[in-house]
């Protein structure tokens, strides 16, 4: 009988046990996650080309992208669609078009989706929280030259106030521009 205390085994061997037993239960996880990858293949959805789905997750951003709705959570939901299995996530991350979608003021999550946008053309939807529209495009100045559409959504103190009489630089390089676009809040066009 033992005592508290001590031990039949000694503590390199207890170690040891515990390191063998965990390497084992890694392997057997990473068996695991193959064989689900292999069953998520077998779906329809999971036999579909690489390319379909890619232009199937271009659709599905451009959609969000274009609702009008204000709902900030409804308008970030396209980028669920990489969680659904590791298959879509690296094929969401190996189409950088996918990513160069910007909706709304979440600048936290911005530097993301433009890393990921690699050097493709952004689409981009900003709503103005400051009364100085021009403010606004100046902190976006290193965006301009990669942004294709542009949409400030302006709320109603930020027209005619502090920016009047301001113009936008000429000086900011915007050479794939196509649309810009300057709305009262909640109006669409």
């Amino acid at each position: 009988m033992s005592t508290l205390g001590t031990s039949k085994h000694s503590a390199a061997a207890i170690s040891q046990a515990r390191s063998i037993i965990i390497e084992y239960t890694n392997e057997c996880n990473r068996i695991a996650v193959n064989f689900k990858t292999a069953l998520n293949m077998l779906t329809p959805v999971g036999q579909l080309p690489l390319e379909v789905l890619s232009e199937i997750m271009l659709t599905v951003a451009r959609m969000y992208y274009d609702d009008p709705s204000d709902d900030a959570r409804k308008s970030w939901g396209w980028t669920k669609l990489p969680h659904v299995c590791h298959a879509w996530r690296t094929v969401a991350l190996s189409t950088p078009s996918f990513w160069a979608y910007i909706r709304r003021s979440r600048m936290l999550s911005i530097p993301d989706l433009v890393s990921r946008s690699k050097q493709v053309p952004l689409y981009i939807t900003v709503g103005c929280t400051e009364p100085d529209v021009v403010s606004t495009v100046e902190r976006m100045a290193g965006l301009l030259p990669r942004t294709r559409e542009l949409k400030l959504d302006v709320s109603n103190s930020g027209v005619g106030t502090s920016g009047q009489g301001k113009s936008f630089p000429s000086t900011y390089a915007a050479p794939l521009l196509e649309t810009f676009q300057l709305r009262k809040k909640g109006e669409r066009s």
